[in-house]
């Protein structure tokens, strides 16, 4: 136990160490691979270390194997030193790809035009559709099961995506409307609030497609950009808020458990132990797979070879055009290997992922991909805290986009994300360019 100890204040010092860095020089790809980071991989191991509880599935693990903590402590380590070490080493040439981002529409205008269309068209279009399709399931309860559990709206979930695009143009446009003369909630205006209502909504469409995860993902994110461009906050503030979120995220769980009960008739199970209960509500206990893959991968299956990294390259395509394409998520392939009857998954984490595809070179060849990409990322998006669109599109793009690194999912989010941003990014600078000049009377 001692040394997992020792290894766990190593790992977490490093973590700090770099938060810190992230948020001294407002690097949004560096707090933002920190917060997942932490949230996947440090508060489980402080309920192992006070006996608060065990690895979970228990069936599958001797007690608390501290060996195995061990283990994966030195994984994480491992995999956040050489991330920024790639980070840092990748400086001189990240400008050249710095282009591939979404850049600023560089607006000087007070009331820019344009910002309220490109949040209402994915806005609409995901409310309607995923009203439409409600109605067709019968209710929302319906709809839930179908969505959740029964997988059956394969396809459909551009809807969900298409909200989540809506809440993070909808928290610029928020930004863009605040009083820049006032701090805090007096610069809220009347036109900020509007936004914060479709925030909202947006989130509501991601909740009845049963998704908790981005509506952790945008609090976080608002969070983070309220203290950048609203007001800042302190490490109490920041705690109230983290406490808020837990409580508000193990709520919305138990609520989908009712909702999914009523519709199937069963009753919703429940964890005995309220810290196993909160860990699931929120992917601690992606941590306990990942010591599952560590000890596993090689001995009661064969390594994926890379086999999840080409489905997050084809994951793009749309299922009307590839209908039988495997899913990016190795989450559920790895549930049944212990349990062939359960449909939902056990993310791994993205260190789980490089290491059930390519073993130990996996996780040096994904820290090193992943701190490249974020030093990208952050040149990208250098200067936020004068900038509405690079603060919040930066901070929201490390949220969403980056699982503690590049994962499988990687390449989707680009086209789900930073393409759309693009086309909001042109559609307001051309909206609000300036007229040329009238040219004189020829003589």
């Amino acid at each position: 136990m001692i040394f997992a100890i020792i290894s766990f204040v190593l790992y977490s010092s490093i973590l700090a160490f770099v938060g810190l860095k992230g948020v001294r020089y407002a690097r949004p790809a560096l707090i933002g691979t920190v917060v997942i980071l932490t949230v996947l991989t440090f508060f489980r191991q402080v309920m192992y270390y006070f006996g608060l509880d065990q690895p979970y599935p228990q069936g599958f693990f001797n007690y608390t194997e501290w060996n195995l903590i061990l283990k994966a402590n030195l994984v994480c380590t491992v995999w956040i030193v050489v991330l920024y070490s790639a980070y840092v080493g990748f400086t001189p040439a990240a400008h050249l790809f710095t282009s591939l981002l979404p850049s600023g529409p560089g607006l000087k205008e007070k009331k820019p035009r344009g910002i309220k269309v490109v949040v209402l068209v994915p806005a609409c279009f995901a409310i309607f559709g995923t009203i439409y399709l409600v109605l067709q399931s019968g209710s929302i309860s319906q709809f839930l099961y179908d969505s959740k559990v029964g997988k059956d709206l394969k396809g459909l979930f551009v809807f969900q995506e298409a909200a989540t695009l809506a809440s993070i143009l909808a928290l610029y446009g928020f930004v863009v409307c605040l009083d820049k003369e006032k701090r805090g909630i007096r610069s809220i205006t009347w036109g900020a609030f509007g936004y914060i209502l479709i925030i909202v909504v947006s989130m509501i469409v991601n909740y009845v497609w049963g998704n908790r995860y981005n509506i952790a993902l945008m609090a976080v994110s608002s969070v983070i950009v309220w203290h950048y461009c609203v007001s800042s906050l302190n490490f109490m503030k920041v705690l109230i808020c983290a406490v808020l979120a837990m409580v508000v995220l193990e709520a919305l769980r138990n609520l989908r458990g009712e909702l999914v009960s009523s519709a199937t008739g069963r009753t919703f199970s429940t964890y005995s132990n309220p810290w196993l209960s909160l860990s699931t509500a929120l992917h601690f206990v992606e941590f306990d797979a990942l010591m599952l893959a560590l000890r596993d991968t090689g001995h009661m299956f064969d390594f994926r070879h890379g086999q999840d990294f080409i489905n997050g390259l084809l994951s793009w395509i749309p299922r009307s055009i590839y209908p039988d394409k495997e899913t990016f998520n190795i989450g559920p392939w790895f549930r049944r290997v212990y349990q062939p009857q359960i449909i939902n998954g056990w993310p791994i984490t993205t260190m789980g992922s490089w290491y059930v595809n390519a073993g130990y070179w996996g996780i040096f060849l994904g820290a090193a991909l992943s701190g490249c990409v974020l030093r990208v990322f952050d040149l990208a998006f250098d200067g936020l805290r004068n900038d509405p669109w690079k603060a919040v599109i930066g901070i929201c793009l490390a949220i969403f986009m980056f699982e503690g690194g590049v994962n499988t999912g990687f390449p989707q989010k680009v086209f789900l994300l930073i393409l759309p941003l693009s086309w909001a990014s042109f559609w307001i600078r051309m909206m609000n360019k300036a007229p040329e000049p009238a040219s004189g009377p020829k003589r």
